[in-house]
């Protein structure tokens, strides 16, 4: 498959997936989902973050399809998704006059919105 093909499969997918976030069941989900904003000790509403955060965790992970290291890097994409998301966590810190949440902090709601992500877009087990 060139990487443009891929590019494609990869874009109807996350298509599909955005489609499924304005149905019911994807309604509720991010109704749940507000636990996310929850881990990083902030109030809500905190929409444009969290935007820019999924975007930049689909960017390292379409960059690492494309590379055809999609598979074991988990550890290495997170490293780089929250090297480029902390600037923009801390300045939310600043501009809403909250403390800078901890690196650990920080991680954690990484993980969380991962976590969130992979439950939406991995396919139901087969029984």
């Amino acid at each position: 498959m060139s990487f443009l093909s891929g590019l494609k499969v990869f874009g109807h997918g996350i298509e599909k997936v955005f489609g499924w976030f304005g149905g019911p069941k994807g309604q509720v989900v991010l109704a749940a989902g507000e636990g996310v904003a929850e881990a990083l000790g902030v109030p809500v509403p905190i929409i444009n973050l969290i935007n820019q955060w999924i975007a930049k965790i689909f960017n390292v992970e379409s960059l690492a399809v494309a590379a055809n290291q999609a598979k074991g890097t988990g550890a290495d994409k997170a490293a780089l998704v929250l090297q480029t998301i902390t600037p923009a966590v801390i300045q939310y810190a600043v501009d809403a006059g909250l403390p800078a949440p901890t690196a650990a902090n920080i991680e954690k709601a990484n993980d969380a919105l991962v976590a969130f992500i992979n439950a939406l877009t991995q396919p139901a087990p087969t029984a």
